[in-house]
């Protein structure tokens, strides 16, 4: 049996390993300040440099996506298509056809996936004449094992390595760009921003509260409940504090099969989840932009009940040219009422709605949004 002085010399080490490790994360520098604005808004500015990513392995599901939305831009938008080599640019550029926008190759070297949005945050540069800068995460989810997640983590810094406008740099937060929805008044930050951090990079929630807005330059909302998948997949803003957000009640009543879920196992995997606690998450986000302000407006969503391949039509990309404001919308094959639902919705919202149908890809877990970064925007003075 232990000697006394033995068990509380191991309590006290104890102790001390875990206060030396709760001091180690309050102090580890996870933010430091970039050399630009605040980061950018969804809503605001005319789009003027993107980024998608393209592997050939990925092209039934996300080219058609591409195939539908480029063609629609205008001739100012610049387009940067990542891509492991230049023969991948090539199967591309030949397969979309003609398009108006300006479409550069970045050949990095390496695998990669096809989802652009979550490898990094653009902020907004402090003027004209300053690259625009990009923030990577710490790490990528998974990178250790799957080689095209590990070359994501790389998309960042190859970015700034081809682009002379275009700094790149890293934090120490963990984090999916997709977490966060942002415009100019605030950003929106998902529950999974807070389980990858806290007691791992920041202390607790407070530090990490203050580290984001720090970092951010705007005010931060963090969702206390909201379904386990990326913002822009339930929510998105729209600009004039207002905040669309999904709601699978909608989905329901407008379906003429509402009766009967077999309708929805064709639609998504597992058929469609209208249950009270499903309904409850979707409701808790709207709750939580209300008390934040906003005007909260709803829109149908199908959430899967095994799958994150929702039915979703808060996955857009928002731009605008002159006064006239531009949605880019997924719509999905044998939706109909649904899509033309949430096109109302949008268009009551003073939006110029443009569609993209996103039926090769949805059921992978993201849509429009997910495939497409913006880099650039610039106001109507810029």
């Amino acid at each position: 049996m232990k000697k006394s002085w033995e068990i509380i010399a191991g309590i006290l080490l104890g102790l001390g390993v875990s206060f030396a490790v709760l001091v180690g994360v309050s102090e580890k520098p996870v933010v430091h300040a970039l050399k630009a604005g605040p980061l950018m808004s969804e809503t605001e500015g005319t789009l003027e440099e993107l980024v998608v990513q393209y592997v050939q392995s990925a092209h039934d599901a996300a080219a058609p996506v591409l195939k539908q939305f480029l063609p629609q831009l205008s001739n100012h938008v610049r387009v940067y298509v990542v891509v492991p080599d230049i023969a991948e640019f090539e199967k591309l550029r030949a397969y979309l056809g003609p398009v108006r926008c300006r479409l550069i190759p970045v050949a990095v070297g390496h695998p990669l996936t096809a989802w652009s949005r979550d490898r990094w945050l653009a902020f907004e540069p402090n003027n004209a004449l300053e690259p625009a800068v990009v923030l990577a995460p710490g790490d990528e989810k998974m990178s250790a094992g799957w080689a095209e997640r590990a070359g994501d983590k790389e998309v960042a810094a190859d970015l700034a390595k081809s682009l002379i406008n275009v700094s790149a740099e890293r934090s120490e937060l963990l984090f999916e760009a997709g977490d966060f929805v942002a415009d100019s008044e605030a950003v929106f930050v998902t529950p999974e921003v807070l389980r990858r951090n806290v007691q791992h990079t920041v202390r607790d929630e407070a530090a990490l509260q203050s580290a984001l807005e720090q970092l951010f330059k705007r005010r931060v909302v963090i969702l206390r409940e909201a379904p386990e998948h990326h913002a822009a997949m339930f929510m998105m803003l729209a600009g004039d504090k207002r905040a669309v957000v999904g709601d699978p009640s909608l989905a329901e009543a407008l379906s003429r099969r509402k009766q009967s879920n077999a309708h929805w196992n064709g639609i998504v995997a597992g058929g469609g989840d209208f249950s009270e606690q499903t309904q409850r998450m979707y409701d808790a986000v709207a709750a939580q932009c209300a008390e934040a302000g906003y005007q909260v407006v709803r829109v149908p969503q199908v959430h899967s009940s095994i799958s994150k391949g929702y039915v979703t039509y808060v996955n857009v990309l928002i731009d605008s040219v002159g006064n006239t404001g531009i949605v880019y919308l997924p719509v999905y094959d044998g939706l109909a009422r649904l899509n033309e639902a949430a096109a109302d919705t949008w268009r009551a919202l003073g939006y110029e709605v443009r569609p993209v149908n996103v039926s090769s890809v949805y059921r992978l877990g993201g849509t429009l949004h997910c495939l497409v970064n913006v880099l650039r925007r610039v106001s109507e003075q810029g």
